[in-house]
């Protein structure tokens, strides 16, 4: 297992939302149902407010393909928070590894030490 994989694997461990089973699950993990979830933009259109209600129940994406090929994701916006966040966590991981590979380490003593002495700075008199 690479790091990647050990890092979202931590990410689904800890960020794992529930099903309205109360079931827990990695939303990035939800499978896409080929016969449920792609479907033609005319179907999309003729069906929205009812596949708004799915995806935001299921919490599974859809998609819309327009001329046979896939056009856009629908995701609910529980989802797509949760996507976006992760994204973020993950990029900030990246940059903490590439630090340390450069390099670009603080030993923990000092840290405290400068943590210390801000807040001693700070600190009413």
């Amino acid at each position: 297992m690479d790091v990647f994989q050990k890092v979202f694997f931590l990410i689904c461990l800890r960020t794992g939302s529930r099903l309205p089973s109360g079931e827990r699950r990695c939303p990035m993990h939800a499978r896409i149902r080929l016969s449920e979830d792609i479907l033609p933009i005319s179907e999309f259109k003729a069906q929205a407010a009812e596949l708004l209600r799915r995806v935001a129940e299921t919490g599974r994406a859809l998609v819309i393909t327009q001329n046979g090929k896939p056009a856009a994701v629908l995701l609910s916006p529980r989802e797509y928070d949760e996507l976006t966040e992760r994204a973020c966590f993950v990029a900030g991981i990246d940059a903490g590894l590439a630090d340390a590979q450069a390099g670009r380490l603080v030993p923990h003593a000092q840290v405290v030490a400068e943590l210390r002495a801000r807040y001693h700075a700070k600190r009413p008199r």
